[in-house]
């Protein structure tokens, strides 16, 4: 996850956000993050990438569905940069289960 453009944009944001609130520069980002109730870049990334790969999986039509599926079957693997790895270690991480969002089928008769 040490890729130089993840440092670039969280000195962006850590910038941003003591801009918008009128904090000197040497303030802690920690402090700055919690005062303007923003949510860490790295922490918003991963809920994204969960979002996203559930949306995904969901969307049968979508050819990705079915790729995204089956390479989170697969489990890990050394792409770190593989949607279906990152979904993997994050949800592993979080406890979240995305067994029930693999086996979704599609019913012929609206319920």
């Amino acid at each position: 996850m040490g890729h130089g453009c993840h440092g670039i944009g969280r000195s962006i944001h850590n910038a941003a956000l003591k801009i918008s609130i009128g904090a000197f520069k040497s303030s802690p980002v920690l402090s700055i993050i919690n005062l303007t109730s923003s949510i860490l870049l790295e922490k918003r990334r991963i809920k994204n990438i969960l979002e996203n790969t559930a949306r995904i999986i969901i969307a049968i039509k979508n050819p990705t569905s079915t790729i995204l599926k089956n390479s989170i079957s697969q489990g890990l693997n050394n792409n770190l940069n593989n949607l279906g790895t990152q979904t993997v270690t994050y949800a592993s991480d979080l406890n979240i289960d995305f067994t029930n969002l693999l086996s979704h089928q599609k019913f012929e008769q609206p319920p």
